[in-house]
């Protein structure tokens, strides 16, 4: 099978089919991320590498609006402003390789307030399940209370 159709067929995944059988693990990837790149224009699909692309790609108008980012932050801002969206995947792909992640995301949490930040939808889909797994999996205790006494 081609590795084309291979890709297709994992995103093409339900949810369900990404848990195993006893539904004890589920796996969490990314996908196509819809992206307004240009206010007022069509949505178009990117295909982030990495999380921290997927994280840009997702949060576009918050990157832009940093003021005075530095290292890998600051390249990935400046990767948003290039012309295309395609332009944008390719320099932030490029920077990626070479820059500092741990960095990056000192900076991110510096600069912004954490519920300002949209994670990526893998994320929220792999936290989302797991919150719901361990939910389904919750043993209530019981306490007995104090118990009465009747002196009759």
């Amino acid at each position: 099978m081609p590795k084309k159709e291979a890709l297709d067929d994992l995103l093409d995944l339900s949810d369900t089919e990404k848990e195993t059988e006893d539904h004890l693990v589920r796996v969490a990837y990314q996908g196509p991320v819809s992206v307004e790149y240009k206010q007022g224009e069509v949505e178009e699909l990117a295909f982030p590498y990495t999380f921290e692309d997927s994280l840009a790609l997702t949060n576009v108008e918050l990157f832009r609006e940093f003021d005075d980012p530095v290292g890998l932050l600051k390249k990935l801002k400046a990767a948003l402003g290039k012309d295309t969206l395609e332009d944008a995947r390719k320099e932030m792909f490029a920077n990626l390789e070479k820059g500092s992640k741990g960095e990056m995301a000192l900076e991110l949490l510096y600069l912004t307030e954490p519920e300002n930040i949209e994670p990526p939808a893998y994320i929220v889909d792999g936290l989302k399940w797991l919150q719901d797994a361990l939910d389904a999996r919750k043993v209530e205790a019981v306490i007995p209370g104090p118990t009465e006494v009747n002196d009759a």
